[in-house]
């Protein structure tokens, strides 16, 4: 059998026009047919629109209201869109939809080989956990979170963030059963590290967080060379903690920088083919 490599959790973003299976049950690996609800809490990919047409077998799971408290406050006004009828992720009462979208940020944690292809486990949120507390959504990771997109059909590695391309949604990634699983061709990894990249931008600011307002530790320009050693990323955006071996100087910098509506360019020669999503309006 072939072997999928993994020596570390690396993040992942997904990719435009990502689609399920429907037969989860043969193509999960190791996951027992008797096991209950009949397919297991997949990560399940989806493009809502008036309908949610490519969605294909989603389980949808019961949550306490306090959940739904705990969503709507760290959506904001934006919760509306999240809950109104069919733009929505949720299918009626208290159930929620395992949905991720695309140019979400993923967490893989192991990966399996099955049927022809590498499958990868994404870390999520348990599904127990959300029966026993009332949640601290803001103090959940990023990959932990799912950012509510539409795709851009004339740009296919761009989507749009919602609602209505003016703000996003986040929605919890849940587990019903342990793993979800995702397959490796419906995402693109973030490059490996550690790499070396050439700043291509007029000058880029290297900075003591991940916050384009964070104090600025010092400011290189156009040819400088950078070793970039991990990622802070977020859906939003995609940082990198770099080092300057010129000054041995250590701090993040926007991999890639939206300069207007649905147009931006790469700070450095780091690309990946899935950008992540645009600012709202």
């Amino acid at each position: 059998m072939p072997d999928c490599p993994f020596s570390a959790p690396y993040y992942v973003r997904v990719r435009p026009f990502a689609v399920g299976s429907h037969n989860w049950n043969i193509y999960i690996p190791n996951y027992p047919p008797d096991a209950p609800y009949g397919f297991p809490a997949t990560l399940f990919l989806q493009y809502v629109s008036s309908q949610s047409a490519w969605t294909v077998n989603v389980e949808n799971i019961p949550l306490p209201s306090y959940w739904f408290e705990a969503m709507a406050k760290l959506n904001g006004s934006a919760w509306q869109y999240l809950v109104s009828g069919s733009d929505g992720t949720f299918f009626g009462g208290n159930t929620f939809g395992v949905d991720t979208f695309p140019g979400n940020l993923l967490l893989v944690t192991k990966r399996k080989y099955r049927r022809g292809e590498c499958w990868d486990s994404i870390s999520s949120y348990p599904y127990s956990d959300a029966l026993n507390r009332v949640p601290d959504l803001t103090s959940l990771p990023p990959y932990q979170l799912g950012l509510q997109t539409g795709m851009n059909y004339s740009t296919p590695g761009i989507v749009y963030p919602a609602p209505k391309n003016k703000g996003n949604v986040f929605v919890p990634i849940l587990s019903k059963h342990g793993d979800l699983w995702l397959e490796d061709s419906n995402v693109e990894a973030f490059p490996n590290l550690p790499m070396d990249i050439v700043v291509t931008a007029n000058k880029i600011d290297i900075t003591s967080d991940i916050d384009a307002k964070s104090t600025i530790i010092e400011t290189v320009t156009n040819g400088a060379h950078l070793r970039l050693t991990d990622y802070s990323a977020t859906q939003r955006n995609a940082f990198g903690q770099v080092t300057d071996p010129a000054t041995r100087k250590t701090g993040y910098v926007s991999l890639y920088n939206w300069t207007a509506w649905m147009t931006g360019s790469y700070t450095t020669t780091w690309t990946m083919q899935t950008l992540p999503v645009p600012p709202g309006n």
